[in-house]
């Protein structure tokens, strides 16, 4: 199991957005917010405030994962972006 899926499933739970340092497939370096809709073993899924869209994350490609910074009230799911 990946080390991050405890956390992100816990974040998921408490409907807390996460923020996150990606690599692509190609090895690119991100950093996102996401606002987390769904978690499995191998991926998450949610809103990416980068991107403006839900994206789909591999978890092996998660390199680092913590609450965000941003201290607004937690992130509704009826909200109109989805």
């Amino acid at each position: 199991m990946n080390p991050f899926y405890p956390t992100i499933m816990k974040m998921h739970q408490n409907n807390q957005p996460a923020e996150i340092i990606y690599q692509s497939t190609s090895g690119e370096l991100s950093h996102r917010v996401i606002y987390i809709n769904k978690v499995t073993p191998q991926f998450v899924q949610g809103f990416c405030t980068l991107r403006k869209t839900t994206r789909t994350f591999s978890l092996q490609n998660i390199l680092s994962v913590y609450p965000s910074k941003n201290t607004n009230s937690t992130f509704s799911k009826t909200s109109s972006i989805f």
